[in-house]
């Protein structure tokens, strides 16, 4: 990855999320159709996150099978190596890695041209 902050973010396989005041988790499967608010069925399901979109108090997750819709008072986010992270920290190596990745696929192209 790009600078030094996401070098630092980087440190970690995964983003733990955690929901505080949650008065709705809701997950709808594509294939299935309709939401389940039953935790452990949609665990069975491993949404993998692509990306989300805060609408009014509502946040709705897109994931790569369904959607995953979350009402909650406050949210935190971080490393699963325990590292609590800013959302603006994520956004911030997100950026970086679509512009190292960016500039990766023209050089490839400049290359093979």
């Amino acid at each position: 990855m790009g600078g030094s902050g996401a070098r630092e973010c980087a440190i970690g396989n995964t983003i733990q999320v955690t929901v505080t005041g949650c008065a709705r988790f809701a997950y709808r499967d594509f294939d299935v159709g309709v939401f389940t608010t039953d935790l452990p069925t949609i665990a069975s399901m491993e949404p993998e996150v692509l990306s989300a979109e805060l609408r009014g108090d509502l946040s709705e997750i897109d994931c790569a099978s369904g959607v995953l819709e979350v009402i909650a008072t406050d949210r935190s986010l971080a490393l699963d190596s325990g590292r609590s992270i800013r959302l603006q920290e994520l956004l911030d190596v997100a950026e970086a890695y679509w512009t190292e990745f960016d500039e990766r696929v023209k050089k490839a192209r400049q290359e093979s041209s």
